[in-house]
């Protein structure tokens, strides 16, 4: 943990000759005050200064058996799960969804363990009580914002959410998320972590609906509207295999 800057580069030629190449970097000239316009003024260049904060987590996204193609009005089932990978605890996960109207996410449970459960069982007098549940948030005024309501997930613990997706509009479709977790333990260096997931789906259109108008022999005036329903999705199923032959 600390501020690491590289100054140059040590090499050797052969298992002979040892070098050194100092890296020299540009700075820019400052102007903004009248010192600056009277002297000779640089600003620091930091672009090979790192700062190395203590261990941070890292939440790492998998989303089981994601449709790459759907019919318009499909709604289907998924799991997402979530696992931290990093080396400290993680807390308060929200996630930004491109299309809101679009996912729709469940209960979270956990997938596996934190810890590695006791060698001797526990009397039920001793036994440690339940962890509280993660408190209520507030609702978002953005609908796009989703939280998912799980308290801390410890280093290599997982969580599994269900997660519902409905096709609404037929074409390609790109899906963006953008996960946004806390450190438990807070940095003034780094005080949230950032996880992007991209998806694509191919939305195709499930009926074909006619309209058509015919004179009524009933009564004077008066018309019939016909609708004509076509299943798509069977049409498609026998045109792959009228293909596939």
């Amino acid at each position: 943990e600390g501020v690491l800057t590289v100054l140059g580069l040590n090499y050797c030629l052969s298992n002979t000759v040892l070098g050194y190449r100092d890296f020299v970097l540009p700075r820019r000239r400052l102007n903004v005050t009248k010192d600056h316009e009277r002297g000779v003024f640089y600003e620091t260049n930091q672009d090979l200064t790192v700062r190395i904060t203590k261990p941070m987590p890292l939440l790492e996204i998998e989303l089981s058996a994601f449709p790459s193609a759907m019919y318009e009005g499909q709604l289907e089932q998924i799991t997402m799960y979530l696992r931290n990978n990093g080396t400290s605890a993680l807390n308060n996960i929200k996630v930004k969804l491109s299309h809101p109207g679009v996912f729709s996410f469940g209960k979270a449970e956990a997938a596996t363990p934190a810890t590695p459960p006791a060698p001797a069982a526990a009397s039920e007098s001793d036994a440690a009580p339940p962890p509280p549940p993660p408190p209520a948030q507030p609702p978002s005024k953005d609908t796009s914002i989703v939280h998912i309501m799980v308290g801390s997930m410890a280093p290599n613990s997982s969580i599994r959410v269900p997660l519902w997706i409905r096709a609404h509009n037929v074409g390609e479709h790109d899906f963006y998320m953008l996960f946004f977790y806390h450190p438990e333990v807070s940095d003034a260096a780094i005080k949230f972590r950032l996880q992007r997931v991209t998806l694509r789906t191919r939305i195709l259109p499930s009926v074909r609906l006619s309209l058509s108008t015919s004179l009524s022999y009933v009564a004077l005036n008066a018309y019939l509207l016909n609708f004509e329903v076509e299943n798509l999705d069977a049409l498609l199923r026998e045109t792959s295999e009228e293909t596939s032959y």
